[in-house]
C-alpha cells in the first residue's frame, strides 16, 4: 500500500524543483532581453553576462558557457569574460572617492585591468586628465597611462651589497697593484740613467703612491695600524718594499 506521506513529499518536492525551473527560465529570458538592447547599454549587458555566468544560468539551454556565448549571441566566451572583468573595474572605480568619471566602453575598462588593483584609480584620473577628446580617453592612451606607471613604479636595479662593494673594490686594487708592479718592473733598467734630480722625483712618486695604497689600505681595516706604519717606515727611497 502506497504511503499517502511519501506521496504527498514528492509532489511536493516536484512542484518545488517545477517553480525553480520556471524561475530561472524567466530570469534567464530577462536577462537575455537585456542583452539584446546591444551597446546602448553596455554595462547591463555585462550586468546580464556576469549574472548568466556566475549563476550557470546558461546550462537551461547549453552545456557549455563558450558554446552558449558562440550559440546565442556570436562572441567568444573571452570576449565574453573580458567584459564582465571591465565591468569589475569599472564598479571598483565607482567606489573611489577620487574619481568623477567612469569609463563609457569596454575598452578602456579592459586596458585598465592590466594594472594592479590599487593603482588603477590613479591611473585612471592620469588618463582622464590626459584625454585628448572630450569623449574621456581613448583605449589606447588608458594603456598609455598603465604603461608609464608601470614604469615608474618599477624598483631600481638593486643597490650592491657590502660585500660585493669589497669584492669590487679587491678586484679594483688588484689590478691596480699589477699594473703599478708592472710599470716599476719596466723602469728600473732605465733608473740608472736618469739624472739624480729626475731620479728622487721619480722614487718620491713611487714611495707617495705606496703611501696613497697603504692609507687607504688601513682606512678599510685591512691593515692594522701597526703593521701599516712599520710598512711605511721600511720603504726609503731605493729600497725593496715588502709588505706581509
Amino acid at each position: 500500500m502506497t504511503n499517502p506521506g511519501y506521496e504527498e513529499g514528492s509532489m511536493t518536492k516536484v512542484m518545488r524543483e517545477t517553480r525553480e525551473a520556471q524561475a530561472r527560465s524567466a530570469r534567464l529570458k530577462e536577462l537575455e532581453s537585456t542583452i539584446e538592447k546591444g551597446a546602448s547599454a553596455v554595462w547591463d549587458m555585462a550586468e546580464a553576462l556576469k549574472e548568466i555566468r556566475d549563476n550557470k544560468l546558461w546550462r537551461d539551454t547549453h552545456n557549455t558557457w563558450s558554446a552558449y556565448c558562440k550559440d546565442r549571441w556570436g562572441i567568444e566566451m573571452n570576449w565574453a569574460d573580458r567584459t564582465i572583468q571591465a565591468l569589475a573595474v569599472r564598479r571598483q572605480l565607482a567606489s573611489s572617492a577620487s574619481t568623477h568619471r567612469l569609463p563609457t566602453h569596454v575598452g578602456q575598462a579592459d586596458e585598465l585591468a592590466r594594472a594592479d588593483e590599487k593603482d588603477r584609480p590613479a591611473v585612471w584620473q592620469k588618463a582622464v586628465e590626459r584625454a585628448s577628446g572630450k569623449a574621456g580617453p581613448s583605449a589606447r592612451e588608458v594603456r598609455a597611462a598603465v604603461k608609464e606607471h608601470k614604469a615608474a613604479a618599477a624598483p631600481g636595479p638593486p643597490r650592491p651589497t657590502r660585500a660585493e662593494l669589497a669584492q669590487d673594490a679587491a678586484r679594483e686594487m688588484g689590478r691596480a697593484a699589477e699594473g703599478f708592479q708592472l710599470s716599476v718592473e719596466a723602469l728600473m733598467p732605465h733608473v740608472k740613467y736618469l739624472p739624480d734630480d729626475e731620479a728622487e722625483t721619480c722614487a718620491y712618486r713611487v714611495i707617495q703612491t705606496v703611501h696613497a695604497v697603504i692609507q687607504i689600505l688601513e682606512e678599510a681595516g685591512h691593515l692594522k695600524p701597526s703593521v701599516a706604519h712599520a710598512v711605511l717606515a721600511s720603504a726609503p727611497v731605493g729600497g725593496e718594499i715588502i709588505v706581509s
